[in-house]
């Protein structure tokens, strides 16, 4: 597992760090610098790049025997495709697909789906395998061939995606189906109580390894109990066995970001590493 840190600024607008990175090495240049840190250097700098402002996104890299060592790993998708709909500036897309009966519209927390997703159009595949939506954090969709090489064979249902109007099944795109969920050690890191439910939520910006389940799941796809997210967005995310991760690796599925749970480390937030 290798950490680094991300910075973007810019130079004209922050020179002190300009002059003090390019001072040790890294080039900047353009109208937003990106300089990427290993967790050493960036520990050195953080107290002065703090200072004067300048954000960072902390990133783990897990090796491949990581990944196959691991027993669960959470599963999420590199590919951002378009919006859920019916998608009219209203979010109209949440009482179509959701009960909310549960929802809290100020953090997000508690929407159960009711209803299969829909989207414009048949997504451009390319050579990805896996997606997920804009919006929709919890959800990993993939082609009927992935999921009938990598899910079917462990047992892992889908559900079909519908179109825009919700009156046709799009032919290359279902979404995966994972309705059972379990806790995750929670120890040391700080939840978020919502102001207007009284919820808890899980900030997204976990370090290393993804917190482990407190109870084994009996399905070989599952979900975490906690709500984790940010502002008004939460979700649970998808979380799969080792023989799955091991049939996406296989079939070198592409699109496919991978994080696995264990014990949590202290540094950078786990992912993205794409399979």
């Amino acid at each position: 597992m290798k950490i680094t840190h991300r910075i973007a600024f810019s130079p004209s607008a922050k020179p002190e760090p300009a002059a003090l990175l390019a001072a040790r090495g890294h080039a900047i240049a353009g109208p937003i610098a990106v300089v990427v840190l290993s967790a050493d250097e960036y520990a050195d700098l953080e107290p002065k790049l703090t200072r004067w402002r300048v954000g960072h996104l902390a990133q783990t890299h897990f090796t491949p025997a990581e990944h196959r060592d691991a027993h669960w790993s959470v599963l999420a998708a590199r590919w951002d495709h378009g919006y859920p709909e019916p998608d009219d500036g209203d979010f109209g897309y949440l009482a179509a697909t959701y009960d909310l009966s549960a929802y809290c519209s100020t953090c997000g927390v508690g929407a159960r789906q009711n209803a299969p997703f829909r989207m414009t159009r048949e997504p451009k595949w390319g050579k990805r395998g896996v997606l997920q939506l804009h919006w929709v954090v919890d959800e990993v969709f993939v082609t009927p061939d992935v999921h009938a090489a990598c899910f079917e064979p462990h047992g892992v249902a889908c559900r079909p995606v519908l179109d825009r109007r919700g009156r046709a099944e799009l032919s290359s795109v279902v979404q995966l189906v994972a309705e059972e969920r379990r806790p995750i050690r929670l120890d040391g890191i700080a939840t978020e109580t919502c102001g207007a439910c009284g919820r808890e939520k899980v900030p997204p910006d976990l370090s290393g390894f993804f917190p482990g389940f407190t109870e084994e799941p009996s399905a070989p796809i599952a979900r975490t109990a906690s709500w984790i997210g940010s502002v008004a967005s939460a979700g649970q995310p998808v979380i799969v066995s080792a023989p799955i991760v091991k049939a996406l690796l296989d079939s070198k599925v592409r699109g496919a970001v991978l994080t696995p749970m264990g014990a949590r480390r202290e540094g950078g937030r786990a992912s993205p590493e794409d399979v």
